[in-house]
């Protein structure tokens, strides 16, 4: 994420439009020229209330990377939720160079919480999700994993390991009405797309449309071709911002691994 944000600045030296991929909230404020037509931690935040307004836990525990910006989206987003809801909380800050997540599980299990909630990069969720299971935590509907948790997916990580687990899904995930896309990636790249090849898909169509319609590549202009309809579903942008407002899904796997929305404990 530093680095993310060093390129951003160099990015916005140039003067020129830049696209950017990153799950940061509130970083396309802060230049003029970022356009973000991607998911992103301000989208999230409203699946991790659902997931919680469903659950109704009486104590979470928060698993964090040690970095300055999901320390502050935690400040800010999430933890005036969790006072307001009158949930008790704690956080577990790991490191990208931890090896044993065991003794970071059972210290955070003393604490005896009801749900656990990860809000960490996908090669150290594999290890949290293993270290839950190994402590004999997980089971339906107690634990989140934010959108990271796509990668273990799509990368046909063993169901043993990803079941029962709730996380962040797109709508791209389990709608039919993009299988075209779908297909042909397949027969293209041998493997299924994930969502990110489709906003990756439909980045470069927007802008193909926006050269198409004013032969120039200027902000307002790529914002112009907005909403658009594509490979990922349906794209909407908040202009002030230069973000994508669309909506995420609560999700979870089926007894197949495929993914399905998740509606509540009752399902």
């Amino acid at each position: 994420v530093p680095q993310s944000r060093a390129i951003m600045q160099l990015a916005d030296a140039t003067g020129k439009p830049h696209l950017q991929v990153g799950f940061l909230e509130n970083t396309t404020k802060e230049g003029a020229n970022r356009i973000r037509i991607f998911p992103n931690f301000g989208m999230e935040k409203h699946v991790v209330f659902d997931f919680l307004n469903k659950v109704k836990p009486n104590k979470v525990a928060f698993i964090f990377h040690n970095d300055e910006g999901y320390l502050t989206y935690f400040k800010n987003s999430i933890e005036p939720f969790l006072k307001e809801k009158k949930i008790d909380y704690f956080r577990e800050i790991i490191d990208l160079n931890t090896q044993d997540y065991r003794t970071v599980i059972y210290k955070l299990l003393s604490q005896k919480p009801d749900v656990v909630v990860d809000m960490s990069f996908s090669v150290e969720m594999l290890r949290v999700v293993i270290a839950l299971k190994e402590a004999g935590f997980v089971a339906k509907n107690n634990t989140f994993f934010n959108l990271d948790f796509l990668d273990l997916v799509y990368d046909n990580t063993d169901l043993s390991i990803t079941k029962d687990v709730v996380f962040t899904g797109t709508h791209f995930d389990v709608a039919d009405d993009n299988l075209d896309f779908k297909n042909r990636y397949i027969d293209t790249y041998g493997k299924k797309p994930t969502y990110v090849a489709a906003y990756g898909y439909d980045t470069g169509r927007i802008l193909v449309k926006t050269w198409q319609k004013t032969g120039k590549m200027m902000v307002d202009a790529i914002m112009d071709q907005t909403p658009y309809t594509g490979a990922s579903g349906h794209i909407k942008m908040d202009r002030q911002t230069r973000d994508l407002v669309s909506s995420l899904i609560t999700a979870a796997l089926n007894d197949q691994g495929q993914i399905t929305e998740w509606h509540g404990t009752d399902k």
